[in-house]
């Protein structure tokens, strides 16, 4: 009899054990379908791969009072935060800037917080003069200035772009090239060539 007893306490064990189980499993199985339920978002944002593109390279020629012309280069630009927070607001809502067309001669590293430019000795920031579709082609668009020195050893490796000539202007982009120093009468021509596509 206590045979019969001991294999029926098992046979009880074993069930239980096997409901636990079944259970245990059940409730984990429940939680992973739940999680991926929960992580999975309703609808998945189209990102798109042929979206707005900014191509932008500036060029920077010196004509010594000699005459000689001296290439500074060809580069790309450098895009501040400032610059593509102005292309976020102009295609999103009203944007009241003015347009960016302001070429400023500078001397140093552009960076977000911009760069130290000359407010003097003929170089001070001004508008230069805007061609659009160039090439004929639809987007392209370039900014070019001419600045002549009026003063001796002034030393330059960079231009920014801005959409005023005033101290509360919004830096757009900025530029670095072969340093150069312009003397007297030396000038500098900076051009800003654009793209959107």
């Amino acid at each position: 009899m206590k045979a019969l007893y001991t294999n029926k306490s098992k046979l009880n064990r074993d069930k239980m054990n096997q409901n636990i189980f079944s259970v245990g499993f059940l409730a984990v199985s429940a939680l992973v379908i739940a999680s991926i339920l929960v992580a999975t978002p309703v609808s998945t944002p189209v990102i798109s791969t042929g979206g707005l593109a900014y191509n932008s390279h500036v060029c920077a020629d010196v004509t010594r009072t000699d005459g000689a012309v001296e290439n500074a280069g060809c580069s790309s630009n450098f895009f501040s935060t400032a610059g593509r927070n102005a292309v976020m607001d102009l295609l999103s809502y009203d944007f009241t800037s003015d347009p960016f067309t302001v070429i400023a001669i500078c001397n140093g590293t552009n960076s977000n917080g911009g760069v130290q430019c000359y407010v003097d000795s003929g170089l001070s920031n001004g508008t230069g003069t805007v061609l659009t579709n160039v090439g004929g082609t639809a987007g392209n668009w370039s900014i070019s200035k001419q600045f002549t020195s009026t003063a001796d050893n002034k030393a330059t490796n960079s231009t920014a772009l801005f959409n005023a000539t005033n101290a509360g202007s919004t830096y757009f982009a900025g530029n670095n090239f072969t340093a150069v120093t312009l003397n007297n009468g030396d000038s500098i021509t900076i051009r800003w060539n654009i793209s959107i596509s």
